[in-house]
Parts: C-alpha cells; structure tokens; sequence
C-alpha cells in the first residue's frame, strides 16, 4: 500500500509508497492550522481512449446512481447537467469533500485518512471561513468558495465532485507509467498554507529527474496572504488580489490567471475567452504553454509580458518553487 500525507498549516497530505506493487494507496489528510478546513476533493481511475496514448484526468460523469469501471469518458463528454456520482467509473471519496477540525491542542494532529485504487488519480483543494447557517447550508464567506453542485442549490460540504476557484490544489497521480506524481499548484490561487510529503522508508526514488524534484516534500508551510503588497512585493496589488470578507479578513490570493478571468466575467458576463489579459496570463491560445510553443509554433506564455500589479508568478515561485503557478 502506497501513503501520502497532506499537511495544512499548514493542510498536509501524506503518501505511503512501499517498494511493491499494491491493489490500494492511502492519503492521509492533517490539518494543523488554527481553523477549521473543509477538504474538496475530486478524483477517480485514469483513462487512456482506445487506440490512444493520452491519459484522461478524472472527470464527473453521473449518467445514474451507479457506479460501475466501465462509465468512463474523457471530459468533454462530461455535461454541466451531470450532478457527479462517479470519477472515471470510481465512487466519490467521501461524496467529493471532509472537514478537518481546528488543531487547537498544543501537539494534537487532526487527521482524516482515505484509501483509493490503483491508478487513482485526483485533486483536492482546502477552503475555510465556512459554516452551517440556519438553513443546513453548509456556505462560505467567499461564495465561489461554497459547493453549490446539486440541484437543490444548496451549500454542501461534499462537493460532489467540483472543484473550487481561487485556492490552492494538491494534485495526486497514482501508478501512470510505473511512477506515482504528485504536486501542489497555484494556478487557481492559494488560500491555505499546503504540502504533500512522502512518508519516509516508504518509497524509492528510482532513475528520476530533475533529482532535486524526485519525492521530496511540495509545497509551503508559510500563509502568503500576509506577504501581498509588503516587502519584496510592493508591486503586487492587495485590492486586486486579495479576497477578504466582510469584516476583512483575507481568505484568499488570486492567481494573475484568475484575477484576469473574474475581471472579464464580472465586467463582461457574455465574454467568450477571447481576452488578451485572460488569454495571456491564462496560458491559452495563441499565448500556449512551453509545451504548445515546441509542439505547435504557438507563442510562449511569458509572465514578462503581464501587468506589474498581477503579475503573480515571481511570487508564487519564491515561496512554492516547486510548485505550478501558471500553465
């Protein structure tokens, strides 16, 4: 059995990776931060189309109420009407979302543990400010942050398998090619101080490269909602970037990626994508990724290139080198 720990701060995950070859993974979840977090969690089996080599990220397809290995789809297939049974044919963990209680003890550990299968692969994204009102909804001061994913419209804490905007994300890949993946991103923002580190004398790092990156810990310990707009970033905009609540708290940092895309949406309900700022700080067409740019000639997306103000990817490579902060 392979074992991950996810800390958070910080929120950890754990993985156990033993040197053979196991049925089951386990994660474990611990939360060592002063607050509550609510976990949003989403994965299921990998999928590779017939005839293909690509492998399909877990997508939400509910078609009924069973969950059976062969209701696989890549994500296009995948409708909005879908309310999320299934990933990839693989039930829910915990109906796509947990909550960790406050670690008000002095040494105490929360804790919540999962197990998945071989060839699991998924993602999960922690939230906080969060609380059952009068009603039973289980909502969030940041309402992007509150899972409204069923038809009820209510806030759950299972998210039933959507993600959120604006927060940070661990991304877990079990088992592709031989070799277990995992690392923490910043492409949506970050609101939780958040690792994944292995459990030691638990996995063997085996021909991998850059040897700097092979099974070491991802992530930061360090609550960089405080470190906008002072110190070494005085050019980052607070009013831009940071989300706070009402009695204003910060919740959240964006990404350049998604201040570009809530300013075009809020300004612009009808807009189709078609944005410079969006598109560049976004990494979509013609601005493509260094991957886009050596397979198709498409323009390099360049953090150079992005207003001062938002320009998030120094920031975020400073504290999280490890880390994606644009892609």
């Amino acid at each position: 059995m392979k074992s991950l720990l996810v800390l958070a701060a910080v929120l950890v995950a754990a993985l156990l990776v033993p040197g053979t070859l196991a049925a089951d993974h386990t994660i474990q979840f611990q939360n060592h931060c002063e607050y509550e977090v609510s976990v949003v969690i989403v994965g299921g089996m990998q999928y590779k189309a017939t005839g293909s080599s690509a492998v399909y990220s877990a997508c939400q397809c509910m078609g009924d109420t069973t969950c059976v290995p062969t209701t696989m789809c890549n994500y296009t297939a995948c409708g909005e009407n879908n309310k999320n049974k299934c990933d990839q044919g693989t039930p829910l963990v915990d109906g796509g979302g947990f909550i960790l209680d406050a670690d008000l003890r002095p040494g105490a550990t929360t804790t919540h543990t999962i197990t998945v299968p071989k060839f699991w692969q998924g993602s999960f994204q922690p939230r906080t400010n969060c609380h059952l009102d009068t009603s039973g909804n289980y909502v969030c001061d940041y309402e992007q942050h509150t899972c409204r994913a069923y038809q009820d419209g209510k806030g759950k804490v299972d998210c039933g398998g959507h993600g959120i905007t604006d927060a940070i994300k661990g991304e877990i890949n079990f088992d592709e090619n031989g070799v277990d993946t995992y690392d923490v991103s910043a492409v949506d923002g970050f609101n939780v101080p958040t690792t994944i580190e292995l459990v030691p004398g638990t996995f063997t790092a085996r021909d991998l490269t850059p040897v700097e990156y092979a099974c070491t810990k991802s992530g930061t310990n360090k609550d960089l909602r405080a470190e906008i707009g002072t110190g070494n970033w005085t050019n980052l905009s607070s009013s831009k970037l940071l989300i706070t609540n009402a009695a204003g708290k910060a919740i959240a940092v964006r990404s350049a990626c998604s201040y570009a895309s809530a300013l075009n949406h809020k300004n612009n309900p009808g807009f189709d994508e078609k944005d410079y700022l969006t598109n560049s700080t976004c990494c979509k067409l013609p601005w493509g990724s260094a991957q886009d740019y050596k397979q198709n000639g498409n323009m390099s997306c360049n953090p150079l290139t992005w207003p001062e103000d938002i320009n998030t990817a120094a920031f975020f490579k400073q504290y999280l080198p490890a880390a994606y902060s644009y892609a």
